[in-house]
């Protein structure tokens, strides 16, 4: 009993160090910056999560994301929104802080599975320290990959439970894990795969009540996965030859990134031209051919449940066509399909620990030295690489330092360039992106707004074009034209292009804001009211928006609302001129002379030029027409 109680405590303050050197390896990511790399869309830009007001709630589980539905990721943002606004401090914390559950939940499933607890705890620390998780934990917007490996493997535990005392509590729970997982990430479309891995690792065979049991994960997971999966249909690729080539070098690359951990980079460029004869492409080819004959000829259970749980959990990103979708691989796409692999690892060491080699001196010595070199390796490594995400700049310098045909790392330091206005170190990264990715419509459309900044208005109108051509649904490129062309007095192609640009994107804030201020120009008050509408309904705190409908219905003589509205934004920003003599113009008109002098004041006061005469107008109509 002393021994157990021993084991026991060993155990805790081994995964206790665990967990707290992986907080301290990660801890410097709670000083990072938001990278501008989607973080833009998922969150500081994302008028989602504005607001926890019923209709935000309503939008963020009716609409998705960059094509991707996750509503349980957007409303976490939404809450650490609501707490902190656009302060990275907490997104980071908190994924940091989700890491680590999903690190202990390895441990727990590793002993669920069956393994000893010194094998256990060496799976959950090469899954804690593995570099290759690092950009699913320090990239905020990668939230959804944290937080559906949670309920996931929560999931996979209460199954496991349940295959023990067949009770349908644990059936229950793991099906309710399993439909937050799938809200917080698409590729939780696994789960009724690596389910049926279990049973056959836990029974050695397959049950037809296996298969049954099944239906309702499947009937669970796959209507909310095929909203993503049906989205993006037309980036999947139907070829054949290369394509096929590509398949092979995807399932392999993630092989060799994990047992060979040098070099992580947030994006990573196939070998190209693709063809059979290149050693990355034929090695690719082998090392998928030796796995399979591996799996097919070496019966061990833990083996085969590796690479059972590898393949199940990323099988549904390796169809992707590259010349048409931006990343063909990254690390994060190996967060969870990892985990089978840390297992095997923690398998074999507890094999190794078991053995004769290890009862020597020596063997121990070999073993604790190995153990010790692996441990500093990891750690450092997963330090390294989580200072790369420390800004914008410093991430893609080194992405272009280490992959120099990175069209997306150019794109996004010429983003960078173009916030500080080096408007010609803008134009030369886009320029290259374009080169090296002639398909990539975002640095079209950035190539176009630089060629605007710069003056080149046809230029930019080329670019904006060119980007609307390769991506019809392009709201940012619709919006931008249509300001260039509503700037040339052309408000028929204007109007069409924010028709486009709304059309694309029911939820694109920007669209309804400058097509609602074009038609408030040609005076169609009432459609303009429904975009401003629309746009405060997107972020519910949009000052323009209160301000423009304000005057929309005061040019309909609709009066109330029109108070209310320059009420709002003045609520909003109390040193805003422009709402003050908005509600003084309502007031003057509802015959109130003395709050619409007041209001005036207000402007002049903040540093409006009044004209002086209206505000005589108003001191004489007050004497005239005392209140």
């Amino acid at each position: 009993m002393m021994m157990s109680f021993l084991k026991f405590h060993s155990t805790k303050l081994t995964i206790g160090l665990i967990l707290v050197l992986t907080f301290l390896i990660y801890a410097p990511a709670l000083r990072h910056e938001f990278i501008n790399l989607d973080d833009g869309k998922h969150i500081t830009e994302n008028p989602q999560i504005r607001s926890l007001s019923p209709e935000s709630l309503k939008r963020i589980f009716t609409s998705t994301v960059q094509r991707t539905y996750i509503p349980l990721t957007i409303f976490s943002f939404a809450l650490e929104y609501h707490l902190v606004g656009n302060n990275p401090f907490l997104y980071h914390l908190n994924n940091i802080l989700l890491h680590l559950i999903v690190v202990f939940l390895i441990f727990r499933l590793g002993m669920a599975l069956g393994l000893k607890s010194i094998g256990a705890c060496f799976a959950a620390f090469v899954f804690a320290l593995h570099p290759m998780h690092v950009e699913s934990v320090v990239w905020a917007t990668e939230r959804k990959d944290v937080l559906y490996s949670v309920f996931y493997l929560a999931s996979v535990l209460g199954y496991l439970q349940f295959l023990k005392s067949r009770h349908w509590e644990d059936y229950s729970i793991s099906l309710g894990m399993g439909l937050l997982s799938i809200l917080a990430k698409p590729m939780a479309l696994s789960l009724p795969l690596i389910l049926l891995a279990c049973d056959w690792f836990y029974n050695g065979s397959f049950k037809k009540e296996d298969w049954f049991n099944k239906i309702p994960y499947g009937l669970l997971v796959f209507p909310f996965a095929w909203i993503t999966y049906s989205i993006n249909t037309g980036i999947v690729g139907q070829n054949s030859g290369p394509g096929s080539l590509l398949r092979f070098w995807a399932g392999a690359f993630y092989l060799k990134k994990f047992f060979w951990p040098i070099l992580f980079v947030p994006h990573y460029i196939p070998a190209l031209p693709m063809s059979i004869f290149r050693f990355e492409y034929w090695s690719s080819i082998v090392v998928i051919g030796a796995s399979l004959l591996a799996f097919w000829k070496y019966a061990n259970r833990w083996f085969r449940l590796a690479f059972l749980w590898y393949f199940f959990s990323i099988f549904f990103l390796l169809n992707l066509d590259y010349s048409r979708v931006m990343q063909m691989v990254a690390d994060r796409y190996m967060y969870l399909p990892s985990a089978g692999f840390c297992f095997l690892g923690g398998y074999a060491l507890q094999k190794v620990w078991k053995s004769k080699f290890f009862s020597t001196a020596l063997g121990k010595t070999v073993v604790a030295t190995c153990l010790l070199i692996l441990a500093v390796f990891l750690s450092v490594k997963t330090f390294y690489q989580v200072g790369i995400w420390k800004n914008s700049f410093v991430f893609w310098n080194y992405t272009i330092e280490h992959t120099p045909t990175s069209f997306l790392a150019f794109n996004n330091r010429g983003r960078i360039y173009e916030a500080r206005q080096q408007f010609d170190l803008a134009l030369a990264d886009y320029k290259q992106a374009v080169q090296l990715n002639p398909h990539y419509a975002k640095a079209h459309k950035n190539l176009a707004m630089t060629y605007e900044r710069l003056g080149d208005a046809d230029n930019a109108f080329a670019s904006y074009s060119k980007a609307i051509e390769l991506n019809g649904k392009y709201s940012g490129a619709y919006n931008n034209r249509a300001l260039l062309a509503e700037r040339k007095g052309d408000y028929a192609a204007a109007l069409k292009d924010y028709d486009s640009a709304v059309a694309a994107n029911s939820n694109y804030l920007l669209g309804y804001s400058n097509r609602g201020a074009l038609l408030m120009k040609l005076g169609k008050m009432e459609q303009a009211v429904h975009d401003f509408t629309t746009a405060i309904e997107l972020k519910p705190h949009h000052l323009d928006a209160y301000k423009n409908r304000a005057i929309c219905y005061l040019q309909m003589n609709i009066l109330p609302q029109a108070l209310q509205d320059c009420r709002q934004a003045i609520s909003l920003k109390k040193s805003d001129p422009i709402a003050h003599l908005i509600c003084s113009d309502v007031y003057q008109r509802m015959g109130k002379y003395h709050q619409a002098l007041e209001q005036a004041q207000h402007a002049q006061q903040v540093g409006y030029p009044v004209d002086e005469r209206y505000l005589q107008q108003l001191k004489a109509k007050i004497v005239e027409k005392p209140q």
